[in-house]
């Protein structure tokens, strides 16, 4: 890890390794950005080859494209910030996150026209808690393996006590199919809020390479338009689930295993145990 890092904020700044930032407010339209999600402008704010960075009270508004972004970083605290952008304005993640290891995002207002985190390839121990997230499309790991000459690992990703309003989807994993992905070990815990879509909780694996060890553990999600009934949908994804989880995904566990002669039994298991494997 080179003991440099760069952050832009539409102009280049160099700092040491172990920085702590504490700003006010970040505009990038203050840097002539256009910031409607579709202009190729500077990202808000990039983190890349950094060791032990603190960010802190920091207000993004209105970036063209990712707001924050984290990439071949280690150690990185992201906490208190404020991000937003127009919930129609395309490509506008909150924080996103890649090729890194080590990394929390805790006590954050994030609402975008896209992700409100997002974890890339090559990515593990990455903790989010603590956020309120919306509009956008909710937390996100993935897309990963969308580059077939690599394989991507990622793991450890732990998402908790978040608050979704309004957003797309609240958990989501999304692999590119046929690729080399292993995604394994991943959490999430005390969800709750609200999805504009049908589908709250999203759960996309590929067949190839399915994921594995993925743990759902006390999640209520409700439709944010009225008497709107929500589902859960995971495809090629292995795991638990733990205490009540809401969308419940029963009836999509059931009609994955009734070519099976023991359907009855296994039916009988999955009430059980809330073992879950498609």
């Amino acid at each position: 890890m080179n003991k440099f890092c760069a952050a832009a904020a539409s102009l280049l700044l160099i700092f040491l390794a172990n920085i702590s930032c504490s700003i006010n407010a970040v505009n990038v339209l203050d840097y002539a950005a256009k910031g409607d999600g579709k202009t190729i402008d500077n990202e808000a704010l990039n983190f890349i080859g950094c060791n032990g960075v603190s960010v802190s009270n920091i207000t993004s508004e209105d970036s063209p494209q990712v707001h924050m972004s984290v990439y071949q970083s280690n150690n990185t605290d992201i906490g208190f910030v404020n991000i937003k952008a127009p919930e129609d304005s395309p490509n506008t993640d909150g924080i996103h996150i890649q090729n890194s290891q080590d990394v929390r995002v805790h006590n954050s207002d994030i609402g975008t026209g896209d992700d409100c985190v997002s974890v890339g390839d090559q990515t593990r121990n990455i903790n989010v808690t603590d956020v309120h997230c919306g509009p956008g499309h909710g937390v996100s790991v993935g897309s990963l393996g969308k580059d077939e000459t690599t394989t991507v690992q990622v793991s450890h990703i732990t998402v908790t006590n978040v608050n979704f309003t309004g957003t797309t989807n609240g958990a989501r994993i999304k692999t590119w199919a046929g690729r080399g992905v292993q995604l394994e070990d991943v959490i999430f815990a005390e969800a709750k809020g609200t999805s504009a879509s049908e589908v709250a909780i999203k759960l996309d694996c590929s067949e190839f390479v399915p994921c594995t060890n993925i743990v759902l553990d006390t999640i209520t999600l409700t439709s944010a338009i009225s008497e709107k009934q929500l589902i859960s949908n995971r495809n090629h994804a292995q795991g638990h689930l733990k205490n009540t989880v809401l969308p419940n995904s029963s009836a999509y566990l059931v009609t994955s295993i009734l070519h099976s002669s023991v359907a009855a039994d296994a039916i009988a298991h999955i009430h059980q145990h809330k073992h879950f494997e498609l």
